[in-house]
C-alpha cells in the first residue's frame, strides 16, 4: 500500500489506547488487550473508566510456572486465546518473562522464574497456544525491568554477559514460537532509554530472529523522534502531544524516512496477519473447559512445603477454617486485574464437597498492604481449642503485590504472624494455605506448623483446588521456580547499589539458586522444590549424545501406594571454570508415575541452549569442556549425575 509521510505518522501510533490506526477505515483495526492472567477488556475501548468485562481469572503465570508442565503453559495460551475470541481481541498483552531478580518486585506474579531457561520455554509455549488459535501475543517487558521503583525513570545497569545469559536468554528461547510482536518495556537500561534502544531491538531481528512489531509499553514513550529513530514500530497508546511532536519533526527533517518507513511497515504487517487470522479464528474450548483448566493449573501450580504426615487430612478430625483468603479473591494487582465470571467460592464449602467436615472460624477478615484487620481472633482460638486441627489461610492481595510499586518486605502482616503464633500455643495441629505472588518469608513458623501449602494466585477456582490438595483427591506435584531465602538480606541482589539514577547489577550472574548454591547459603526453600504424597526415588542415568542435543534418560520410581506426579530437573554444572555459577538449569519434565511403579523418564538438552559468554563476549560450549550433567529433585538434591 502507498502511504504519505503523513499516513505513517499515523500508523506508528496508536489509534486510541486499544487499537491500531485505521486510517480512516483504509485498514483492518487491529484491537489488543491486557492478558497477564485473562482478559482485561475494557466495556467501552474509548472510556476506561466504565470498567471491564469480566473474564475468566486464570492462575498467575508464577502459579503456572510452578507447575513445571509446558502442556499446561501451551493450554493457557489457547485458553485466553479462545477468550479474546469472544471479546473481539486480535492481540493479547503478554506473557510476561522479567526474571524475578528480588523478591520484593511489585510485578513478580506476572512472571514465570527467577531462570531464563524455564521462563523461555514456558513462555514459548504460552505463545504457541494462543497463536495456533490465531489471535496475536505481546512478549514483554523488554527488558531489564525487574522492579517497579521508579520504573519510567531508573537505569538497570547491567554488563553484557550478564545481560545475555540472564535477562535476554528467555526472549532469545521464546522466539521461536514467533510471537507477533513484543512489548519494550519503561525503564532504561544502561543508560539508554527501552522505547528508543536501538542496540537491544538489534539484537531481536539480528540474533534471536524476531520479526514481528516492537510496541511500547503504554506510556513508554517520552521523546517519539528517538523512538521512531531507533525503530520501535508502534507507540502506544495515542497521545496528542506526541502526535504534535512527530508531526514537527517530519517538517524539520529529524525523523529518519528509512525507519519511519520500517515502522510503518512492521505495523502494516502485523495489521495484514490480525485480518487474515480474524477469518481462521473460531472458538475451540468450551467455557467450561477453560474454567476447569483453571482449575487444574492451580492443582499442579501449588507447591507442599512441608507435611509432617497430617495431609491429606482425616476427615475423623475436628477441622476449623480461618483467614481472610477463605472468603476473599487474592490476585495480583495493577493491569493484571480481571472481573471473574463467577463469584469466588469459600473454602469451607469446598472443602464439604469433598467430603472434609469442617467450620469456618473469625479471625482476619482482610489485608490491605503489609497490614491486616483483626476481627474475633478469641473466637477462633476457643474453637481451636474444642477442635483437633486449624486450618489458617494467610497472604498478598492485590494492595500488597501490585504493579507500579513494590513490597515494603516479604513477610505476612504482623496480624497474620500473630494469628499463626497464637494458633500454636493451643498446641494443635496446624496447616496454613499461604496466597502469594512471590516469595514468603516463613521462617517464624516454618519448623512449628505442621503443613504449609503455597498457592500463589490460583485464579477463581483456588479454594476448590485448595480442598482437592487438602483432602487427597489431587496429588500435589508443584515445585517452585523461585527461591524463597531465609530472609531478604541474604538476596545478592538486593543488596546491589542504587543511586536515585539506576540499578547496579553488581551480582552479575549470581542471581536466585545461582547465587545460593554457588555460595553454599542456607535458604528457606530452594529453587525446584516441592513435596507429594508420593515417594519417588530416580536410578539408572544414561546420557546419548546426538548432533543438537544430549537425550537424558534415568528412571524415576514411585514407591508409595499413590498415583503422583514428580518434576525432574536437569542442571549442567561446568568443572573447571570457577566463574560460572554452580550449576544452572537447561532442562525439566514432568511425570506421571503410577503407584508402586517405574517409568523411564527423558528430557532434552538442547546443544544451543549450553551457550555461554566470557566477559569479552567471546561464546563458548559446555561441551567443548568438561562438564557434567545432574539430575536434581530441586536445585539442591541431586540424585544423578555424570560427567562428561
Amino acid at each position: 500500500m502507498k502511504l504519505t509521510n503523513e499516513e505513517k505518522l499515523k500508523l506508528v501510533m496508536g489509534k486510541d489506547c486499544w487499537h491500531t490506526n485505521d486510517l480512516d477505515g483504509k485498514l483492518y483495526k487491529v484491537r489488543v488487550s491486557d492478558a497477564t492472567i485473562g482478559i482485561r477488556c475494557p466495556i467501552d475501548p474509548t472510556d476506561d473508566s466504565k470498567g471491564t468485562h469480566a473474564s475468566i481469572a486464570y492462575p498467575s503465570v508464577a502459579t503456572l510456572a510452578n507447575s513445571w508442565d509446558n502442556n499446561l503453559s501451551y493450554m493457557l495460551g489457547k485458553a485466553v486465546a479462545n477468550d479474546a475470541i469472544d471479546l473481539g481481541i486480535d492481540i493479547i498483552l503478554g506473557p510476561g518473562v522479567n526474571i524475578k531478580r528480588i523478591p520484593t518486585c511489585g510485578r513478580n506474579f506476572e512472571y514465570f522464574s527467577e531462570d531464563p531457561h524455564l521462563a523461555g520455554m514456558m513462555a514459548r509455549e504460552y505463545i504457541k497456544g494462543a497463536q495456533d488459535t490465531h489471535i496475536g501475543t505481546c512478549i514483554k517487558h523488554y527488558c531489564c525491568n525487574n522492579i517497579e521503583y521508579g520504573r519510567h525513570w531508573i537505569s538497570s545497569d547491567v554488563d553484557k554477559q550478564t545481560l545475555y545469559e540472564i535477562y535476554l536468554k528467555q526472549f532469545e528461547i521464546a522466539m521461536e514460537a514467533k510471537p507477533y510482536s513484543l512489548m519494550c518495556s519503561y525503564n532504561l537500561v544502561n543508560g539508554t532509554r527501552m522505547s528508543e534502544n536501538e542496540e537491544l531491538y538489534n539484537v531481536l531481528y539480528d540474533q534471536f530472529g524476531f520479526n514481528g512489531a516492537i510496541i511500547s509499553d503504554w506510556g513508554a514513550v517520552k521523546n517519539a523522534t528517538k523512538t521512531v529513530n531507533a525503530g520501535l514500530s508502534l507507540i502506544m497508546p495515542y497521545e496528542d502531544y506526541l502526535k504534535d511532536e512527530l508531526e514537527i519533526s517530519l517538517k524539520d527533517n529529524k525523523i529518519d524516512l528509512d525507519k519511519l518507513d520500517y515502522a510503518a511497515n512492521k505495523v502494516l504487517e502485523l495489521i495484514d496477519r490480525c485480518n487474515n487470522d480474524s477469518k481462521l479464528r473460531k472458538v475451540t474450548m468450551s467455557v467450561k473447559q477453560r474454567e476447569t483448566l483453571g482449575q487444574t493449573i492451580c492443582e499442579e501450580g501449588s507447591v507442599l512445603l512441608k507435611n509432617n504426615g497430617i495431609l491429606p487430612l482425616d476427615n475423623k478430625k475436628k477441622i476449623v477454617v480461618t483467614g481472610a483468603p477463605v472468603y476473599r479473591y487474592y490476585f495480583g494487582g495493577g493491569s493484571s486485574n480481571v472481573i471473574p465470571t463467577k463469584p469466588y467460592r469459600n473454602l469451607v464449602d469446598c472443602l464439604k464437597e469433598v467430603g472434609i467436615d469442617c467450620s469456618y472460624a473469625s479471625s482476619i477478615f482482610y489485608t490491605d498492604g503489609h497490614q491486616s484487620g483483626m476481627d474475633n481472633l478469641p473466637s477462633f482460638l476457643n474453637a481451636l481449642k474444642e477442635s483437633d486441627l486449624a486450618v489458617i489461610c494467610v497472604g498478598n492481595p492485590c494492595s500488597c503485590e501490585c504493579e507500579g510499586r513494590d513490597r515494603n518486605n516479604i513477610k505476612l502482616t504482623n496480624e497474620e504472624e500473630d494469628l499463626i503464633k497464637f494458633a500454636l500455643e493451643t498446641k494443635k495441629e496446624i496447616v496454613v494455605v499461604i496466597h502469594a505472588g512471590s516469595a514468603i518469608d516463613m521462617s517464624s513458623f516454618k519448623d512449628k506448623v505442621d503443613a504449609i501449602l503455597y498457592v500463589g494466585y490460583g485464579g477463581q477456582n483456588a479454594n476448590q483446588a485448595i480442598a482437592n490438595i487438602l483432602s487427597g483427591m489431587v496429588n500435589p506435584s508443584g515445585k517452585l521456580t523461585e527461591t524463597f531465602p531465609l530472609k531478604l538480606e541474604d538476596v545478592k541482589a538486593f543488596n546491589s547499589p542504587h543511586d536515585g539514577y539506576a540499578f547496579h547489577y553488581d551480582e552479575k550472574l549470581q542471581v536466585g539458586y545461582r547465587y545460593f548454591t554457588t555460595n553454599n547459603i542456607d535458604v528457606l526453600f530452594p529453587f525446584g522444590y516441592g513435596l507429594s504424597y508420593s515417594k519417588f526415588e530416580y536410578s539408572n542415568l544414561e546420557i546419548i549424545e546426538n548432533n543438537e542435543s544430549y537425550d537424558v534418560f534415568f528412571n524415576v520410581s514411585n514407591l508409595s501406594d499413590i498415583d503422583g506426579k514428580e518434576v525432574s530437573q536437569a542442571y549442567v554444572r561446568l568443572v573447571d571454570n570457577k566463574d560460572r555459577p554452580l550449576r544452572e538449569l537447561k532442562g525439566y519434565t514432568k511425570e506421571l508415575i503410577k503407584a508402586n511403579t517405574t517409568k523411564k523418564c527423558h528430557i532434552i538438552i538442547r546443544k544451543k541452549d549450553l551457550k555461554y559468554y566470557d566477559k569479552d563476549m567471546n561464546i563458548h560450549y559446555f561441551n567443548d569442556s568438561r562438564f557434567v550433567i545432574e539430575i536434581g529433585k530441586n536445585v539442591n538434591e541431586i540424585v544423578l549425575s555424570k560427567e562428561l
